[in-house]
């Protein structure tokens, strides 16, 4: 168990400096789940999480260890250490978070902003006499707030980042163990903070090199450029600068290759994150309808049961309700109403499938290495590319049919495989458009999906069989070359079936297999290891 030694911080109380000392004891009842706690946030933050996680995390530890009624938060100076903004405070109401976001940061701005002008620590016993607190005394009055102690939360380097407040709802005065508790909050935050700090900067390196990689490439090709135009006019030394233009070609290609990667790669986590936020956003007002027909059909029955007994007890209602119900057409709306009802609920049902498929394809986890039914990913895809599995003007529907096995949960990198899956079924459609195209399939389109325990009972396979146009054994021989395609401009970017090919052989050591004559349709098989390492 490590405790803090004593330590020396500089004090602000109402406009007055003053020193004190910081001693942790080991008499606390509650310094084991304080430990705990605290590793905890160390573990949180060893993991990446995102900082107004690890923020509200600590702001709840310190909170359940003090001794007296307690709401933490955290504000953050911003870029231009001008203002403070909301960083975490979760048992602050949202409305006073929301209105004190943005503060600036200056002499008399109550605790915290004063805290930062000052580098200092600062106690304010009681809100509403103190005249730090003068210009947002109603504002935290109105919300039952009472005192606060606000200290600055220092880089290693000096730099102001953030504040740690601590507010109380009746008059208080710091007592030594909630300074104790401050000097750990203050540490941990720090820790939080300058790491999320670095790891912006890492990004912003990273696309900074991003954009020399690009200047590199143009220049890389004015190179290329120039040294044929030298080939030209140096006929005595042709053969070497020959040798020296493949060579720079050669990179170039790397280059673009790599390149191409990159923005394949960075398509596909975008296009999976627009999904979620997508399926996120409707999930909430459909989950809303749908909560709400049960009630609804309740409330309409009863109110119909209602009109039920007066037609009983009053079977001569007066001329204007006799008019009225005639004009609605009370006898239909009877009949009518709860078809409505349900076909109102077999909508949202609907929906939810398509927002349920819409998130499993998406894999916000799709990074990880975990176990995951390969038969949702499939059904996750299918869903997605139902619009062009319905018939077209031009076309009947493209039937589906499928023959899945008993297969057990599968360790792979889920939202990786969907983008095979989703490759390899585009392309099936397209060759099938194709064929129909040039009128030489009189069967019905159709594509057929099977998954089994491969011969080795260790992996799995999934094939994907088309009645599309098929292709040839020279296509064949080049089908998972980078950049090698057979659709037109604009359709096709010739990586597709590489990436396809590289994820399933690199990053699931399985094998990409595709079986095909022209006009005879297309079959890929993916075999993969249903355990990592076999």
């Amino acid at each position: 168990m490590t405790l803090l030694d004593v330590a020396q911080t500089n004090i602000l109380v109402g406009s007055h400096l003053a020193p004190q000392s910081l001693l942790s004891t080991a008499n606390s009842p509650s310094v084991i789940a304080l430990m705990e706690g605290q590793n905890h946030v160390l573990e949180l933050i060893a993991q990446g999480k995102p900082l107004p996680a690890i923020l509200d995390t600590l702001a709840r530890l310190i909170e359940s260890q003090t001794l007296e009624p307690t709401y933490c938060s955290f504000l953050l100076v911003d870029q231009d250490g001008q203002r403070l903004r909301h960083g975490a405070a979760p048992s602050l109401p949202n409305e006073y978070n929301h209105l004190i976001d943005g503060i600036e940061i200056g002499p008399e701005v109550g605790s915290c902003g004063t805290a930062v002008y000052h580098v200092a620590s600062v106690i304010v016993e009681d809100i509403s006499i103190d005249p730090l607190w003068a210009a947002f005394r109603e504002l935290a009055l109105s919300y039952g707030l009472r005192a606060c102690w606000s200290t600055p939360i220092l880089s290693c380097d000096g730099q102001v980042l953030a504040t740690f407040a601590m507010y109380h709802p009746f008059p208080y005065k710091p007592v030594p163990h909630d300074r104790e508790l401050l000097i750990k909050a203050t540490y941990l935050a720090r820790i939080a903070i300058e790491r999320h700090l670095n790891e912006a900067a890492l990004k912003q390196a990273k696309n900074s090199l991003e954009i020399q990689v690009e200047q590199r490439t143009q220049e890389l090709q004015v190179a290329i450029a120039q040294l044929k135009e030298q080939i030209q006019e140096r006929q005595g030394v042709e053969a070497q600068l020959r040798h020296k233009a493949q060579e720079l070609e050669d990179t170039l290609s790397e280059l673009n290759q790599t390149q191409s990667w990159m923005i394949q790669s960075e398509k596909m986590s975008s296009l999976g994150q627009l999904v979620a936020g997508v399926a996120h956003e409707i999930n909430n007002p459909i989950s809303f309808i749908y909560g709400n027909l049960t009630p609804a059909r309740q409330y309409i029955q009863d109110l119909l049961e209602l009109i039920h007994q007066y037609e009983i007890h009053s079977p001569q209602p007066i001329p204007a309700v006799q008019a009225t119900l005639e004009a609605i057409e009370f006898d239909f709306l009877q009949r009518d109403l709860p078809k409505l009802l349900n076909s109102m609920q077999l909508g949202a049902e609907r929906i939810k499938q398509i927002v349920l498929s819409l998130r499993t394809f998406a894999r916000k986890d799709e990074a990880e290495h975990k176990e995951v039914d390969l038969h949702e990913g499939l059904e996750s895809t299918l869903t997605i590319l139902e619009h062009r599995l319905r018939s077209q003007p031009d076309r009947s529907e493209i039937v589906i049919s499928k023959d899945y096995g008993q297969l057990p949960l599968v360790q792979c990198y889920a939202g990786q495989l969907n983008q095979v899956f989703m490759n390899l079924l585009v392309n099936a459609i397209d060759a099938i458009e194709e064929r129909l195209g040039c009128a030489t399939l009189s069967a019905q389109p159709e594509i057929q999906i099977s998954t089994r325990f491969s011969h080795n009972p260790k992996h799995v396979s999934i094939s994907i069989t088309d009645n599309g146009i098929g292709i040839s054994p020279q296509v064949r021989s080049q089908l998972f070359d980078p950049f090698f395609t057979t659709k037109m401009i604009g359709k096709g970017t010739g990586m597709g079936l590489a990436i396809s090919y590289q994820i399933v052989t690199e990053r699931h050591q399985g094998t990409l297999q595709c079986i095909s004559q022209p006009n005879q349709g297309a079959t890929f098989i993916i075999t993969i290891p249903i355990h990592s390492g076999q």
